[in-house]
Order: structure tokens, then C-alpha cells, then sequence
């Protein structure tokens, strides 16, 4: 499909009777971000914490993430709802990503600064989840990253000097008890498939699926995790806009035995 006929999750849900919000801590213009800031432009409802304009790899902010939870109290509520909530996370500069009082690991240099960070990250998303997990017509919550950071070597992500390491990603989901009633067959799948192999680019198809929005031409249900039919072949993965395959990489296990190749 060709750029200018492709469609976005946002486009979808609106599509399909959804009330969609975008609130977000990252720049809203700059030269990463404009594009997203086109994606999200299709929501209903947007909210935008950072007023910086980026023009370097290590954006600055006018908050820390948490206040992204303050501000869930902003959004207008409906009964059907697809909120996305872009995190800064712990893009670099490290340092700039958490308060002062989750300054915990002490030892000079960046590792110390992004492990802060993380720590920083887990506590946003527990009160996150806390916080939207009391609403009453709450399904589930898909967090994500976009990519990882290359620490082991003090390199961030500049794709100039690309390590796989920098593909490794948390994702993680988590459903109400109602959901997973309505759908056991879905949640019975994303157990099963707990350690494949997934790229971000997929995610598309995996919020179709988790949506119940799979009766379009749109849908592929072998990208689709929450799907029996999704293929876990190890050598159609990529990353790096393609260019490079996720088998490429000997770090990783194939399996939980075998190296890849």
C-alpha cells in the first residue's frame, strides 16, 4: 500500500465508532516528530504537555510523565474509547526523564542515569494503570516502546551505529476481568504466545484484533497476535525500516535454545 492510501489505528477506530484521544509528553514539531504529530492529528480529542520544538536528539520537556496521569482527568469520557498516551519514556538525555527522588542509582555515568529513568517509567505506569483501570467501561492497556537504547555499549539509538540491542523492546498487556471473560479464546493466544517473536510495526494489526475490528480489508491476521493464524516464522522479522533481520542476530535464542543464524 502506498503512503498516501494508507490509513492509521487512529483512522480505524474512528472509523468504527470509537471516541479516540491522543495525549502525549513528546514535541509536537520537529524532525521526528512531525509525522506522529500528522497521525494524531485524527483525534478526536488531542492533548499535547510539550511545547518544546525538537530540534535535536534529546528533546527537552515541561514535565516529567507522571503528569500524564494527572491529566487523564482532561479527557472527555465515553463508553467506547481508544486513548493513546505517548510517553517521553527514557529517550535520551537520561537525566531530563525522572525527578530528582528517583535519582537511586548513583554510580557516574549513563547507565546510572537510564536505570533512574526505568525506574521512573515502572512508577508512571503503575499509577497509570491504577488510575485508568478504575474506570468502569475499562477493557485493557498495550504498552509498548518504539525502541530501546544501545546502554551496554554507551550508545543511545542513532541508527548510524546500530547494535540489535537497540531493538529489544518491553510490550506488555493488560486486560479487565470482563475482558478476558468476553474473550478467552484472545487471551488464551497471547499467553501461548508470551515468547515470540514480535516487531512494533505489527501492532496495527494486533489492536485490530484486541479491538474486534476484523471484518476490513485492512486486517491480516498473520500479524496479528491475538490471532492462531499468526505467523512466528523467525526469518520474516525486521527491523530498521527492513533492512535488517531480526535472525541476523546471534544474541538472541531461537525458541529458548537455538542461536539464530
Amino acid at each position: 500500500m502506498d503512503l498516501k492510501d494508507a490509513v492509521s489505528l487512529i483512522d480505524v477506530a474512528n472509523a468504527a465508532g470509537y471516541e479516540t484521544v491522543w495525549l502525549s509528553n513528546q514535541t509536537r514539531y520537529g524532525v521526528w516528530d512531525t509525522p506522529v504529530t500528522v497521525i494524531a492529528g485524527a483525534a478526536g480529542q488531542q492533548i499535547w504537555l510539550n511545547t518544546h520544538i525538537t530540534k535535536s536528539p534529546s528533546p527537552d520537556t515541561d514535565y516529567h510523565d507522571a503528569e500524564l496521569v494527572r491529566r487523564l482527568q482532561d479527557i472527555r469520557r465515553s463508553d467506547k474509547m481508544l486513548i493513546v498516551i505517548h510517553l517521553m519514556g527514557s529517550h535520551i538525555a537520561y537525566h531530563k526523564r525522572y525527578p530528582a527522588e528517583f535519582s537511586q542509582f548513583k554510580a557516574e555515568g549513563r547507565r546510572s542515569e537510564y536505570d533512574n529513568s526505568i525506574l521512573y517509567n515502572d512508577y508512571v505506569m503503575k499509577e497509570l494503570v491504577k488510575k485508568i483501570s478504575a474506570w468502569p467501561n475499562f477493557k485493557g492497556l498495550v504498552y509498548f516502546s518504539d525502541h530501546s537504547e544501545g546502554v551496554s555499549r554507551d550508545l543511545d539509538h542513532n541508527p548510524d551505529t546500530f547494535i540489535f540491542e537497540m531493538s529489544y523492546i518491553p510490550m506488555y498487556m493488560y486486560f479487565s476481568e470482563a475482558y478476558q471473560q468476553q474473550h478467552p479464546q484472545k487471551i488464551a493466544t497471547l499467553r501461548a504466545a508470551q515468547k515470540d517473536y514480535f516487531t512494533n510495526d505489527l501492532i496495527f494489526n494486533a489492536m485490530l484484533g484486541i479491538m474486534n475490528i476484523q471484518q476490513n480489508s485492512l486486517y491480516e491476521p498473520e500479524n496479528d497476535l491475538t490471532s492462531p493464524q499468526y505467523n512466528k516464522d523467525l526469518k520474516r522479522f525486521s527491523t530498521m525500516f527492513g533492512k535488517r533481520k531480526i535472525i541476523e542476530d546471534a544474541e538472541k535464542n531461537v525458541n529458548g535454545s537455538e542461536k539464530a543464524k
